[in-house]
């Protein structure tokens, strides 16, 4: 627990020091380092904390998980996507469903919907959402102000794939839309994911967004996702996905000819077709809007297939312990030209 959640816990909990143990957190650090953490620094010069048994956390876990008590106060002094992440991977693996709900609900009537953690409020809404998908019975009106504001006045947040399904159900008609510009900021802090580029294009349809500036904006991203992917795509393609050829350039050297180096290459159009075949199946995974329309040729052009090339026969040369024969190594080598040929089918 960092030191702002354990100073937090300390007061959402009403913990009253009766020991005479210091409460402070780095008094409590230095001496649980000793037994149960190991104490880092990572890269980024940051001090990190890890349990020097897992077996430790199973221990806590079992101890509290019925103490739904202290378990809220814990995840309430953490106020994180990254605990709302872990306490959704417990719920019904080591916290049972009613006290899962209890901790989520409990959140949601202390969330500060004016809160500038934009990421932890949009976590929390899509898991009461997916709470009150069974009960219905769960009041919405801090949820529909959250987005009316977010509608609004823009802000930055990352949880695009969360947003989306938090409001997927709902029903905008109460809600004031004078334009779509919102749409803009989500754009804008989208990251190339998969899941990211659907949800965004399901906003179209949700708005029933017909901005020519904003559809252009979203057919930008969707196909810089797709030449991303496809990009990626063929750096994973490797010697056994092809099939090689042996070339050989010939030349004439005291009336005969001599071979001058060989070397291989990818069989002719095998490449082409696997950039082909990976756009296909990169685009088949995405729900496109009608609106969107993928840029095969630039994204196809896109591929250096010299490069590829280049890359995939140097690696099955080594793979196959090939040395380049050069005119220095083979220059008494000669063969009629017609008999070469013959060889090199």
């Amino acid at each position: 627990m960092r030191n702002d959640g354990y100073n937090k816990y300390i007061e959402v909990s009403g913990v009253k020091n009766d020991s005479h143990i210091s409460k402070e957190f780095d008094s409590i650090i230095e001496e649980v380092v000793r037994y149960f953490l190991n104490r880092s620094q990572n890269g980024y010069r940051k001090i990190e904390y890890t349990l020097f048994n897992p077996s430790i956390s199973d221990f806590v876990l079992n101890k509290y998980k019925n103490n739904s008590a202290i378990l809220k106060h814990v995840y309430l002094a953490l106020s994180s996507v990254e605990s709302l992440k872990e306490l959704r991977l417990l719920n019904g693996y080591g916290i049972n469903k009613s006290i899962y709900e209890e901790i989520i609900l409990f959140l949601y009537e202390q969330l500060d919907i004016e809160s500038e953690n934009i990421d932890y409020t949009i976590m929390l809404l899509d898991l009461v959402h997916f709470i009150n998908i069974r009960r219905d019975d769960i009041d919405t009106i801090k949820r529909n102000t959250f987005i009316q504001n977010m509608i609004n006045h823009p802000k930055d947040f990352t949880l695009i794939d969360e947003f989306v399904s938090m409001i997927c159900c709902i029903d905008f008609d109460d809600f004031e839309i004078d334009n779509h510009n919102f749409m803009f900021k989500i754009i804008e802090n989208a990251c190339l994911e998969e899941d990211v580029v659907n949800s965004i294009m399901k906003l179209i349809d949700i708005f029933y967004i017909t901005d020519a500036g904003i559809i252009k904006s979203i057919n930008e991203l969707v196909n810089k996702y797709v030449e991303q992917e496809l990009d990626g795509y063929m750096d994973d393609i490797g010697t056994s996905d092809v099939d090689f050829k042996e070339c050989v350039d010939v030349g004439f050297e005291d009336g005969s000819h001599t071979i001058l180096e060989k070397w291989y290459s990818v069989e002719d159009g095998q490449i082409e077709e696997l950039i082909y075949n990976g756009l296909d199946e990169i685009v088949k995974k995405l729900d496109l809007d009608k609106k969107i329309i993928i840029d095969r040729v630039r994204i196809t052009n896109s591929i250096n297939i010299d490069e590829i090339n280049e890359r995939l026969a140097e690696s099955y040369m080594n793979t196959n312990d090939y040395e380049p024969e050069h005119k220095d190594v083979i220059r008494n080598v000669v063969d009629s030209i017609d008999e070469l040929f013959e060889r090199s089918k």
